[in-house]
């Protein structure tokens, strides 16, 4: 199953979500980020990358983190789907 979610957020939104995901980086914590209806736990060993892109029109900056699915990092509601099938 493939998913992608992109949110419009306030610039205050954005900074808040930002400063807790890099203090949790910093302190070596894993860090629980709530999209929409997904729920997801980043874990500590999560690859950081940034990505810059430019096209004839606008630049993009991406700040992200990729991971693999585990049963500890998997969302919530793909847990809740695994104890509807047990």
């Amino acid at each position: 199953m493939e998913r992608e979610i992109e949110l419009d957020v306030t610039t205050e939104e954005f900074v808040r979500r930002l400063r807790e995901l890099a203090h949790a980086i910093e302190a070596g914590d894993a860090y629980t980020i709530s999209l929409q209806d997904v729920i997801l736990r980043i874990p500590t060993d999560a690859q950081c990358r940034i990505e810059f892109e430019e096209s004839d029109s606008d630049l993009e900056l991406e700040l992200e983190l990729r991971w693999k699915k585990t049963g500890a990092s998997a969302t919530e509601e793909e847990k809740e789907g695994d104890d509807a099938l047990s």
